[in-house]
């Protein structure tokens, strides 16, 4: 946050160090520099490593469900739609924490310095800098929600049959050979593509017209604050010097307001993306029995019992009230018992 404050004022800072003409002043100037530089690198340092954390956590835990839930479970969906999503969810986490720490945290920060040293400078300066800003971001961020609400579900749907038909393909590359049903395949596959290709060339066409209309409001508020500087100077009120160090702190701690709705549409993509893997997790199938170690008992445990089961001279096995069917339909047996004891010797 300092940092980024720092990097905002910058051109205020080093206008005031001219104006004082002192070299201790500069100095000064030139070591916060460089503690800014040292601070943000450990910021990003510990950010790397949460971000990292995160990602490859959602992917493992998302793994460890699917290894772990009911085969029959696995024959009722196709594995690329899986693939899709865990790689899909991966990658939003991994954008989660970029847009939050990088580009929207930064963004709000500078805009926020920005305007308050213009409330500084002049209340009537500060006020018009404030409203001009918040209405431009309002715009851009209503603009980008709904182009989120109108692509990315349909995004999402594109991208998950070209991913079920090119892995499960290639998955059963030997029975589509011995069918000849290559071309087939081929053609599903490149109208998938075509399909997502003309879905995303269209949300990215939608961005660009949504920055150019932002750039144009933008472009608008500094007309109207150059102005504002320019009469100021003339009557006094401002120095030059102290005029230009306002415009291009402005334009420095604020050129990304344009882009502040896109920080937003990606966060809420990635919200979406990231309720996609859960939703498609809960709505998968459910896990019946144990599967992996950790579940049955801790480590000292299994020890123990398998020391245990060493001392003992015959082994016992017994099942009680075993039953099984066929995908809930046709039963083969129920209410078994099995009962088995095994001399050790033998």
């Amino acid at each position: 946050m300092c940092v980024n404050i720092f990097n905002t004022l910058f051109a205020m800072i080093i206008g005031w160090v001219i104006e004082q003409a002192d070299i201790f002043y500069f100095f000064v100037f030139l070591v916060s520099w460089a503690i800014s530089i040292l601070l943000e690198f450990i910021a990003f340092y510990y950010a790397s490593i949460l971000e990292i954390q995160c990602t490859n956590s959602i992917q493992y835990n998302a793994f460890r469900f699917f290894l772990t839930v009911d085969p029959v479970f696995h024959t009722k969906k196709e594995s690329g739609k899986i693939f899709a999503k865990i790689s899909r969810a991966g990658r939003a986490y991994e954008d989660l924490f970029d847009i939050i720490f990088y580009d929207l945290a930064p963004t709000i920060i500078n805009i926020t310095t920005v305007v308050i040293s213009f409330f500084f400078i002049s209340y009537k300066l500060g006020m018009s800098a404030f409203l001009l800003l918040l209405l431009i971001s309002l715009i851009n961020i209503l603009l980008v929600l709904f182009y989120a609400i109108a692509f990315e579900n349909n995004l999402i749907k594109a991208d998950d049959k070209v991913k079920v038909i090119s892995v499960e393909s290639l998955n059963q590359v030997q029975l589509i050979r011995a069918y000849f049903a290559s071309n087939s395949i081929a053609q599903k596959a490149k109208h998938a593509i075509h399909s997502l290709m003309y879905k995303v060339g269209s949300s990215w066409l939608a961005i660009a017209a949504i920055i150019s209309f932002t750039r144009i409001l933008y472009l608008a508020s500094i007309g109207f604050l150059g102005v504002y500087i320019l009469k100021s100077i003339k009557l006094g009120i401002l120095s030059k010097t102290i005029g230009l160090t306002l415009m291009i702190t402005y334009l420095r701690g604020t050129s990304e307001v344009i882009r502040i709705g896109r920080r937003i549409g990606k966060l809420s993509k990635a919200i979406i993306q990231i309720k996609d893997l859960f939703s498609f997790i809960n709505n998968f199938g459910q896990q019946t029995y144990p599967v992996l170690t950790s579940e049955f008992l801790p480590k000292t445990d299994i020890k123990s019992e398998l020391d245990q089961a060493k001392s003992l001279s015959t082994i016992k096995l017994e099942v009680k009230n075993l039953h099984f069917d066929y995908n809930n339909k046709v039963t083969i047996f129920e209410n078994h018992n099995l009962f088995l004891e095994v001399d050790k010797k033998q």
